[in-house]
C-alpha cells in the first residue's frame, strides 16, 4: 500500500490531525498515514500548526468542517482539556488531553 496522496483525497476521506506549536517535526503523520494505507482506509492524517491563542477557534473550525479526530501535542495538552465537553477519568486526573474525538 502506498501512502495517500493529495490527489487521492476525496469527499469521503476521513480527516484526522495533530495540533501543536511546533508540529512540523512530528512523526505522527507519517506513522498514521502508513497505518491508514496498510489497512486500505479512506483516511488522511494532517499536521496543523496552531498558535496557543488560536487553539479554541481551530478546534471548533476543524470539527465544524468535519474532521473526525485530533491528537494534541505540546504546548496545547492542558488547554485542550479545558475546551472539550467530556473528559475521560485519566485526562481529568492529569488535567491534559492527548486525543480529541468528535462526537
Amino acid at each position: 500500500m502506498r501512502p495517500r496522496t493529495a490527489a487521492a483525497v476525496r469527499g469521503t476521506t476521513r480527516v484526522y490531525g495533530i495540533l501543536g506549536d511546533p508540529v512540523a517535526h512530528s512523526l505522527s503523520p507519517a506513522m498514521q498515514n502508513a497505518a491508514f494505507a496498510a489497512l486500505d482506509l479512506d483516511a488522511i492524517y494532517v499536521p496543523f500548526p496552531v498558535a496557543a491563542e488560536e487553539l479554541a477557534a481551530t478546534i471548533a473550525g476543524l470539527y465544524a468542517a468535519g474532521v473526525a479526530g485530533l491528537n494534541v501535542t505540546v504546548p496545547h495538552k492542558e488547554a485542550a482539556a479545558t475546551l472539550v465537553s467530556t473528559l475521560r477519568p485519566r485526562a481529568r486526573a492529569c488535567g491534559a488531553a492527548n486525543t480529541l474525538i468528535r462526537t
